[in-house]
């Protein structure tokens, strides 16, 4: 009887210690797990129109794009100086540096900023297009709730976005809004997509 009552215990603090590395410890990306199917806002979003060139500035974390080929792209997260508010308000800013890098395919979703503790921001690759002058990078922005509990933490919540299949889908919105330079616009004329984007631009594969 006290062998087994022994072993009760053994076992509910092992228990107890694996859910707190899990869940707890914000060091790592299955602190996440119960993030996987956001209930994203099917009446707002936009399409983020980023310039393509080596000194360009890029929304939210996003440091750096590289075109890898014509289907892939390679991001670079950094806090970037991002906040929310105006010149005498900040509402959110990214409380610590961090650094992470990734591969980003046509048609995959991630996880792009938090704005506030429980907001999340998410961009879908959706390929290259241009203007009559330039050349960008196409992403859909969209965004969801964390779950209660959950807090946006660097670079743990970015990461997390690379491991879950998030099906954030722009065909929702009844119309195409464009933000480009801090700027929304209405006309989806205004850009063309580029099929072959390696063909007209320079690739890093």
């Amino acid at each position: 009887m006290k062998f087994e009552l022994y072993l009760i215990v053994v076992v509910g603090i092992l228990v107890s210690g694996i859910l707190y590395l899990v869940y707890l410890n914000p060091n790592e990306i299955t602190y996440y797990n119960s993030f996987q199917s956001p209930e994203f806002d099917t009446f707002a979003g936009d399409y983020h129109l980023e310039p393509i060139g080596d000194n360009e500035k890029h929304w939210a974390t996003i440091s750096k794009v590289t075109l890898i080929d014509d289907q892939t792209i390679k991001v670079d997260f950094n806090a970037n100086n991002y906040r929310i508010g105006n010149a005498t308000f900040t509402a959110y800013e990214i409380p610590n540096e961090f650094e992470y890098t990734n591969f980003v395919k046509k048609g995959q979703t991630f996880i792009s900023v938090c704005a506030g503790e429980s907001t999340v921001a998410f961009l879908k690759y959706i390929g290259i297009v241009q203007d009559s002058e330039s050349y960008y990078y196409l992403f859909f922005h969209g965004n969801a709730i964390l779950p209660q509990g959950l807090t946006c933490k660097y670079p743990q919540i970015i990461q997390h976005g690379f491991a879950v299949d998030f099906n954030l889908n722009e065909n929702t919105i009844p119309y195409k809004r464009f933000l480009f330079n801090g700027t929304i616009y209405n006309d989806a004329s205004m850009v063309a997509t580029v099929v072959h984007p390696c063909k007209v631009l320079e690739c890093k594969s």
